[in-house]
């Protein structure tokens, strides 16, 4: 069994600051944040950065467990456009080339929350849209979500 650490609370730190930090402190896995702005970007980064961050890691002996997808927003309203499932493609393809077996994978859907229950950090910092903002209820975040994984798994 191994301690693995998501990545999202050492945002404010390049992704090699990161690591080397958790491996500094016992960790032997970590989830690395990925998006627009975070450690790990799937539209963005290069081959040789690819090569850098699995090097990295390999000397540190911590293994990227999971990449999680943070701050990526409008998950629902991205379904029709196809912008999710170009996320989601490019998070998988960068798995894949990480060798890093999984992909955190939620479908933004909050059904039984209003957007005036949310705290105002919510209101003005968050990263997605909730399903119910646009009347579509939970079961239809599910739906979406299958819906785009399915797309994203068709490669």
């Amino acid at each position: 069994m191994k301690f693995s650490f998501h990545t999202c609370s050492l945002e404010r730190l390049h992704f090699e600051e990161a690591i080397i930090k958790l491996a500094e402190v016992g960790y032997a896995a970590c989830g690395p944040i990925i998006g627009p702005g975070c450690h790990l970007d799937p539209f963005t980064i290069t081959d040789s950065q690819k090569s850098s961050c699995r090097r990295l890691a390999e000397e540190l002996k911590i293994d990227l467990c999971i990449l999680n997808p943070w701050r990526i927003g409008d998950f629902v309203i991205g379904v029709p456009s196809g912008k999710t499932e170009r996320f989601y493609t490019k998070a998988l393809d960068l798995a894949a080339d990480l060798g890093v077996p999984a992909v955190k994978f939620l479908s933004g859907s909050l059904a039984s929350k209003k957007k005036t229950d949310l705290p105002m950090a919510m209101k003005v910092f968050g990263s997605f849209l909730l399903s119910s903002e646009i009347g579509m209820d939970d079961n239809a975040g599910w739906q979406n979500m299958i819906k785009v994984l399915s797309g994203a798994n068709r490669r």
